[in-house]
């Protein structure tokens, strides 16, 4: 919520890579987030009623329906061709290799 709430101001890159890197964003806390808020000059009154008013309940909520109907369990998730990617990079370099494989098959038999 926190990172669509500071999408709303502009933010919601740096909110994504705080989460990601910076550990003690990575609590997950209300106040955290404001701290983050804080940190990236955002309006921190309208960050914390959108957080309060949950805003973007319905647009995560349609997003984590989406990726279930898809098959994703986890982050990061890789589709190649539609289809889940390998857990590993060895594993998705021999789909990646399997699926490009296959495109030159058809091209050689059109």
């Amino acid at each position: 919520m926190a990172t669509e709430c500071a999408g709303d101001q502009g933010a919601w890159w740096q909110f994504h890579d705080a989460y990601l890197l910076d550990a003690r964003a990575r609590s997950f806390t209300r106040a955290g987030a404001l701290d983050l808020a804080r940190q990236h000059q955002l309006d921190v009154a309208r960050f914390s009623q959108c957080l309060e008013d949950e805003e973007h309940a319905d647009r995560i909520l349609q997003m984590q329906q989406l990726g279930i109907a898809e098959g994703v369990n986890g982050t990061p998730t890789f589709r190649i061709n539609g289809r889940p990617g390998g857990r590993s990079v060895n594993a998705m370099l021999d789909q990646v290799r399997a699926a490009a494989e296959a495109a030159n098959t058809e091209e050689d038999g059109s």
